[in-house]
Formats: C-alpha cells, structure tokens, sequence
C-alpha cells in the first residue's frame, strides 16, 4: 500500500504542468492557457492526463505575463 501512495505521488509530481511545459518550448503562440487546452485535448484519449489539468492551469496562470507578450507582439 505504501508503494501505491508513493507511485500516485511521484507520478503526480512528474507529471504536473507537462502540457504547459511542452507548450511553452515550443515558444510563443497566439493563445491564452495553451498548456491546459492541450492537456484537455489529450485527455480525450488518456484518462490519466485528466490529472495534469489543474496544474497546467496553474503554471499557465503563472506564465499568463509572459503569454501576454507573446500574444501582444504576434497580432
């Protein structure tokens, strides 16, 4: 059981912010919260992904200054 817990924990931790993450190396977009909208739309096909959400959200929340930018110099 305690093997179980620290599998969820660390998984969560690896997984926390990757659609974010990934968005953001691909440098500048023309969209607010990216990140989150690709881990819904890969959520679609993993269930798993569902976990990834509200740490996408958060890390783009954080992000959102330098998304500003971006969107602002690509119009």
């Amino acid at each position: 059981m305690k093997l179980l817990k620290v599998s969820v924990i660390a998984l969560s931790f690896l997984l926390s912010g990757c659609g974010s993450l990934v968005k953001h190396m691909e440098g500048c977009y023309r969209e607010y919260y990216a990140g989150t909208s690709k881990s819904i739309e890969l959520g679609y096909y993993v269930l798993f992904i569902w976990l990834d959400v509200p740490f996408s959200a958060a890390l783009d929340t954080v992000t959102l200054p330098i998304d500003a930018v971006c969107v602002a110099t690509n119009n």
